[in-house]
């Protein structure tokens, strides 16, 4: 899936996201893989800046509006 990145703060790119999926259990979900640690003020965007490419569709065939950043956060071992 394209048109997913991290941001810091100021709105410069963070060069860690590798690959993002439908998860083949839960389609309704994107499972979003990282090559490196990511610094603690990373976001989340989908369809940063002003020509984005980006091709995740919902179930109507719609396409995902382009949202963030929204900050990650860890989960806690459970």
């Amino acid at each position: 899936i394209a048109g997913f990145g991290l941001r810091r703060p100021d709105g410069t790119e963070v060069a860690a996201l590798f690959r993002a999926d439908v998860d083949p259990d839960h389609p309704d979900r994107v499972v979003i893989r990282f090559d490196s640690a990511l610094p603690a003020d990373a976001a989340l965007v989908y369809g940063w800046g002003t020509n984005p490419y980006c091709n995740l569709v919902d179930a109507e065939d719609l396409a995902v509006p382009g949202f963030g950043p929204v900050p990650l956060v860890e989960k806690a071992d459970q």
